[in-house]
């Protein structure tokens, strides 16, 4: 039986840890909550949110003073370091400038663009739920992927 029990936990942990997501939700879940709608309509609706509030916000970020403490105690380029600055040129429709940023802005700026179109699709089409966070998920691994390949570029640059 003490087996039986520990297998199942682990099954569990395995469970949780292949449905963590690398999206960052900017609602909290008790404002959700108290929504009538099915909890993973609750996740598209807070993803789309979070999309439209990052591009709304990115103008007045860069107004607001900045410490990167991740290039201030490792001294390393940081891999998000230019990224506001790359959305606000692309807001700007300025290519030259949002690569000159960060060429990974691009791909936020692409990754934010599809939440702020495909979130509504799987908050109101009913059967796309699932096929829409299963394209996030891998938009999103795109986008991880090209910040830390541009973050690898800054450091053998930096070398």
């Amino acid at each position: 039986m003490r087996c039986s029990l520990r297998h199942s936990s682990v099954d569990r942990a395995r469970t949780y840890a292949a449905t963590l997501r690398m999206e960052i939700y900017l609602l909290p879940n008790w404002m959700l909550e108290r929504l009538a709608i099915s909890p993973s309509r609750r996740l598209h609706l807070n993803a789309f949110a979070s999309a439209l509030l990052a591009l709304l916000a990115a103008p007045m970020l860069v107004r607001v003073p900045h410490i990167c403490l991740f290039q201030y105690f490792l001294h390393l380029p940081c891999p998000g370091c230019g990224i506001t600055h790359s959305l606000i040129s692309m807001e700007r429709l300025d290519l030259s400038g949002a690569v000159c940023a960060n060429p990974a802005g691009l791909f936020v700026a692409a990754f934010l663009g599809l939440q702020l179109v495909a979130r509504p699709v799987g908050l109101f089409v009913e059967g796309w739920e699932t096929a829409v966070a299963r394209m996030s998920r891998y938009a999103s691994g795109v986008t991880v992927a090209a910040l830390i390949f541009v973050w690898i570029w800054r450091l053998c640059i930096a070398a």
